[in-house]
């Protein structure tokens, strides 16, 4: 019997192992259970007993202890995912926000020039401030959220488009956003639906 422990012991190990999330972690606790029980039936009862005058309201089995472990790491799996994802969704909220308020900028820029900025913004903490120039040589005053990258693309006086992105985004569908206004060329007609409605794509 104690051989089968050992068995179903290493069974469990290499199910956590191998396969630590989904199927892998209900193997491993169904495993568990399973070794419970076969420890249980190898036990006499001379031994149970002993067993628990010694243990009695003194603290967790170990069988107790790796079904809890499982137990965690099953809600760590579950749980640890959806953080990630709730994070990158606010990051590419903060990256059209950025958009948004470089449209006030540029019509700041231009109410004072008669022309558009160009330049990359990067949030690295750099303050940025307004300098006047023509021909996409003026500067924003416009700083970006926290490790975003905007880029404008002066096109001419009429108009102008940008990107912003960020090295945390991951997910394809949303890893870069853009906006266009006026003559400048829209970065992706099929999220930017709008001028100066910032889209991701």
């Amino acid at each position: 019997m104690h051989e089968k422990v050992q068995s179903d012991v290493n069974s469990l190990r290499s199910h956590w192992l191998v396969r630590p999330s989904g199927d892998g972690i209900c193997v491993a606790l169904l495993q568990c259970v399973r070794i419970a029980q076969l420890a249980a039936a190898d036990m006499s009862d001379g031994d149970a007993t002993q067993l628990e005058d010694g243990m009695n309201r003194k603290g967790f089995t170990l069988i107790e202890l790796l079904i809890v472990v499982v137990i965690i790491g099953i809600l760590a799996a579950i749980a640890i995912p959806k953080f990630a994802n709730t994070k990158e969704k606010a990051i590419v909220a903060s990256m059209k926000s950025d958009l948004r308020n470089l449209v006030t900028a540029q019509e700041a820029f231009y109410s004072d020039n008669v022309d558009y900025a160009g330049g990359t913004y990067i949030g690295d903490g750099t303050p940025y401030v307004q300098a006047a120039g023509l021909g996409g040589a003026g500067r924003l005053a416009f700083t970006p959220s926290s490790n975003n990258t905007v880029v404008v693309a002066y096109k001419d006086a009429a108009g102008w488009a940008a990107t912003a992105t960020n090295p945390s985004v991951t997910a394809v569908a949303s890893d870069v956003c853009g906006v266009y206004v006026g003559s400048g060329v829209n970065p992706s007609p099929a999220a930017i639906k709008a001028e100066g409605a910032p889209g991701c794509y």
